[in-house]
């Protein structure tokens, strides 16, 4: 029986990231639009250029942000956190991503019933002038 090690999080997402060219012009770096990237460990990573080539399994979480993409006022909300380019780079994935996994369709229909996580400000999240 070959048991398989589950990767690091954040590991082979080292290549292919998306907008590393540095030019003005090419989309911003993964990490950059994602505040989670470094300590995420979701197998399916919107923002990944390969996530179509990549497995997921039932029992494997689903991104956080692309279950709140899918909430009421979602839009609004990303606007709100500082977080418009990740809502929009989100969200244009969510019908492929969930006609190819029926795990992250039933995920996104579960969250689609629940309130935004995202739109209530932590303390550590608001800024010294009490903005966020």
């Amino acid at each position: 029986m070959d048991i398989k090690k589950k990767p690091a999080p954040g590991a082979g997402r080292e290549t292919g990231l998306i907008g590393t060219s540095g030019d003005a012009n090419s989309t911003p770096n993964i990490s950059i639009l994602c505040p989670r990237w470094e300590r995420c460990s979701v197998p399916l990573c919107p923002l990944d250029p390969d996530v179509f080539k990549r497995p997921m399994r039932d029992d494997e979480p689903v991104c956080y942000y692309l279950t709140e993409a899918v909430k009421i006022d979602a839009e609004a909300i990303f606007r709100r956190r500082g977080r418009a380019e990740l809502f929009t780079a989100v969200s244009k994935l969510i019908p492929s991503l969930s006609a190819r996994w029926g795990r992250i369709r039933r995920a996104l229909e579960r969250a689609r019933t629940k309130g935004s996580r995202m739109a209530t400000v932590a303390p550590w999240e608001v800024d010294h002038v009490g903005r966020n």
